[in-house]
């Protein structure tokens, strides 16, 4: 199969602050120093997460850096809402010991754009939020590639590798790292120290990355979900529904 010029691997990064009060549900993970509650948007709780101290107590400058990405889900959100449709949004917390993570799916019924592109999976999205409360550090996509050490565009190489190794049909005409998971490595936990304010400490690792893909099979394209293994470099199809499952 030929492979063709990859795209740069593009990664936003909101810094507005997301508003709204702290919904009525709230998910404690027990024995840590955070937790996560849902947001209220025009009066509604939706399972977006926002970061705060599990005693009470004020919320760090980290915890808020988590709660500023959310503001895209509540834009989402409320866009979704004004169009007449009603948008599914569903977060997983997990705990690992040294992590609070979030991952949340959101989505929308599918809309047929200008170029006809009406894929099922062109209005889904994976957002990952991580919490390192060992630190009070915020891990984000773009601190997952430092951890890694490589960048954006070697991802989007590596990922088209092992998408064309695997044999899967088609061509990535676009890639977008959505997420991530967390680890804890064997290694002593001593840093290096990092040109980050706050050092990446070297007993974290990055287990997995979730991707979306843009693939171009004849002349349809479809966005599609994978999780890729940067350890050996291998990918597989996800599906967002049930990969995120509580």
């Amino acid at each position: 199969m030929k492979i063709t010029k990859q795209f740069p691997l593009i990664i936003g990064f909101t810094l507005i602050f997301a508003t709204g009060t702290v919904g009525c549900g709230k998910t404690s993970v027990s024995g840590t120093e955070a937790v996560v509650s849902w947001v209220q948007v025009d009066g509604e709780t939706a399972e977006i997460p926002e970061f705060s101290a599990s005693d009470g107590g004020e919320i760090t400058s980290e915890m808020e850096r988590l709660n500023k990405e959310t503001k895209v889900i509540k834009d989402f959100y409320e866009e979704t809402k004004s169009n007449g449709t009603k948008a599914a949004i569903r977060t997983r917390v997990t705990d690992n010991g040294r992590f609070i993570t979030t991952d949340t799916v959101y989505s929308r019924p599918a809309l047929e754009t200008d170029d006809g592109f009406n894929a099922a999976g062109n209005n889904e999205n994976i957002m990952t939020l991580v919490y390192d409360y060992r630190n009070d550090r915020a891990v984000m996509c773009k601190d997952a590639l430092e951890i890694l050490g490589i960048a954006g565009d070697q991802l989007s190489i590596d990922v088209n590798s092992a998408y064309v190794n695997a044999g899967f049909p088609g061509t990535i005409t676009y890639t977008d790292m959505q997420g991530f998971v967390p680890a804890i490595s064997e290694n002593d936990g001593t840093s290096d120290g990092s040109s980050d304010k706050k050092e990446i400490d070297t007993d974290v690792s990055i287990e997995a990355i979730y991707m979306k893909l843009r693939i171009k099979e004849e002349d349809t394209e479809m966005e599609q979900f994978f999780r890729y293994d940067p350890s050996d470099m291998t990918i597989e199809k996800i599906d967002p529904e049930t990969e995120f499952e509580a």
